[in-house]
């Protein structure tokens, strides 16, 4: 995904986006479509059907769910990433759960903001403690959760490796088999536990206690 980028759309209140300028100063192929208004928004995702969408929590206080839902539904190719100055928003949590694919901290400084955008494009997104236990929670009330799944041995150690941060090369690493291996036993992973991240990941290692909270 990071190197396909060829429209960028990105909702933020500031003329002079932080936001903005950090994605466009990497990805300098792709065309930035900025905007401050939500409707606005809307239209040009309708319209260019952006490669991503950043979206400022701020702008979209008690409607993000409604929101990025809309999104998808009008753009679903999109990948939508959300930002807010507050870990512990509340919003980050209805918006991982309406569909964005992480979250960026923009009181962080602008490489490390860069940073965790290329990491959540690449599939690697990370999770905040304080978030990971209302996605924990969330997940719990459901009906249909599936607490009978078994992994082997091996599975597990890479789960477990995948969900405390680690990225292939280094799980191959540690338990001395290739990289071909990590890819394969991760795929049946992810298909058998029916997801698709490092952060539904993460949620299912601390379910199922191979990692502390």
């Amino acid at each position: 995904m990071s190197n396909r980028l060829k429209s960028i759309v990105v909702l933020e209140a500031d003329t002079e986006s932080l936001l903005a300028t950090m994605a466009t100063s990497h990805y300098t192929k792709a065309t930035l479509h900025q905007s401050g208004c939500l409707k606005e928004t809307q239209k040009i995702v309708k319209k260019q059907k952006p490669n991503l969408a950043i979206i400022d929590l701020c702008l979209v206080d008690g409607q993000v769910h409604e929101f990025i839902k809309a999104l998808r539904t009008s753009s679903p190719e999109t990948t939508c990433i959300v930002a807010s100055y507050i870990e512990e928003d509340k919003d980050i949590f209805q918006a991982l759960k309406a569909g964005a694919k992480g979250y960026l901290l923009k009181d962080k400084e602008q490489d490390q903001i860069l940073k965790h955008l290329v990491n959540i494009l690449d599939g690697q997104p990370t999770v905040a403690p304080a978030i990971a236990y209302q996605m924990l929670g969330y997940f719990h009330q459901q009906p249909n959760f599936d607490n009978d799944v078994q992994l082997s041995n091996r599975e597990s150690e890479i789960l477990k490796l995948i969900a405390s941060g680690h990225k292939r090369a280094e799980v191959a690493e540690v338990l001395n088999i290739t990289l071909n291996t990590v890819a394969t036993h991760l795929k049946t992973v992810y298909s058998k536990l029916n997801i698709n991240s490092r952060a539904e990941a993460t949620l299912e290692a601390l379910r199922r206690g191979l990692i502390k909270k």
